[in-house]
């Protein structure tokens, strides 16, 4: 199969390079996934899409040679661009929700599991499993490297973590929207220009960009994507596994409490869990300036509004959820796994 840089300069008539990076999206309506390029200024431009037995490409990662990699429900997929077609390289032994996907610059390539946090790790010379080990967290989107570190975002905090093959640390602090909830980066890549010029950059759902720098545990807001009209699933550079082999450094943890602070809500009464048609909230620190959200596993948020006694869930179907519930300073924070029956 064609590196994917030879591909994009038959395309568009240029290179890849390290300035760009890549994202794909899905439409549910018509059940494709696109796979586009992203220039320095946020400009998007669609390089090819993909049918996938209805399903969703979660997200996409390149290998050493510039091979295109995609995540799906069941499987690790190699993707040629040039003639809109794929070719199923490793399937997973238990299916899930794979919707994260690396490659390292061992020519591995790296899945963590949404619901059991189960990180895999695939040769990509014989496509046969290296490890399987359980991390303390999963994350609603992406993962990449910095400085020998994997980097994702958590699922219980939205804070950025990092994993060192040992410990899981937080290294940066998860980012409020105006609404009150945080954030979710479907979408986490790094530039790598060498290993002392390194930094991570988030992409959410709805195409809003933050850079990530992890040793100081800042962020910066660089823009909104252009022309995004599905959600975006996950996104890739070319050269990211290059951050994999960098020194190691051992990163510090960051101090999340201020801006977000967890379980504050201790009294916060959810019932009936499993739910079958209206949740009822109850604490004696309920209801006054509270907001909810509620997603879907994947990360989509379905309602939200001002926090009431009854929730109506009558209408959703059967199946798992996350409540978020926050003020609008995000001083108070807690997040819940709710069962619809």
């Amino acid at each position: 199969m064609k590196a994917l840089s030879s591909i994009l300069f038959v395309l568009l008539g240029v290179q890849a390079t390290a300035q760009q990076f890549y994202i794909t999206r899905y439409n549910s309506t018509t059940y494709l996934n696109t796979i586009c390029s992203v220039d320095a200024d946020l400009n998007v431009t669609p390089l090819g899409s993909f049918y996938f037995n209805g399903d969703q490409i979660w997200d996409i990662a390149f290998g050493t040679d510039g091979e295109l990699y995609g995540a799906t429900t069941y499987a690790v997929i190699e993707m040629d661009l040039q003639n809109s077609t794929y070719n199923t390289v490793y399937e997973f032994p238990v299916p899930g929700q794979y919707n994260s996907l690396v490659c390292n610059s061992d020519r591995q390539i790296l899945a963590l599991e949404y619901h059991t946090n189960h990180l895999i790790t695939v040769d990509l010379t014989t496509f046969t499993e290296v490890s399987d080990v359980v991390l303390s967290e999963s994350t609603p989107g992406d993962l990449t490297f910095y400085k020998g570190n994997l980097i994702f975002q958590g699922t219980t905090s939205n804070n950025i973590l990092s994993y060192d093959g040992t410990t899981v640390r937080t290294v940066a602090c998860a980012i409020p929207r105006p609404s009150g909830e945080s954030f979710l980066f479907y979408g986490l890549s790094n530039y790598t220009d060498s290993c002392g010029s390194n930094f991570v950059c988030g992409i959410s759902e709805d195409g809003y960009v933050y850079r990530f720098d992890v040793e100081t545990h800042t962020n910066t807001n660089l823009g909104v994507l252009t022309s995004t009209p599905e959600p975006i699933n996950g996104s890739a550079t070319v050269n990211e596994y290059t951050a994999s082999a960098c020194a190691f450094l051992n990163l510090n943890e960051a101090d999340c409490t201020v801006k977000v602070t967890e379980n504050q809500l201790s009294d916060l009464l959810l019932y009936p869990n499993p739910v079958t048609d209206v949740l009822h909230t109850q604490g004696s620190d309920m209801h006054t300036g509270l907001f909810f959200t509620i997603h879907s596993l994947d990360g989509r948020k379905l309602i939200e509004g001002a926090l009431t006694p009854d929730i109506d869930l009558s209408e959703f179907p059967s199946g798992m959820y996350m409540l978020h519930i926050f003020n609008r300073s995000k001083t108070l924070s807690t997040t819940k796994r709710i069962l619809k029956d």
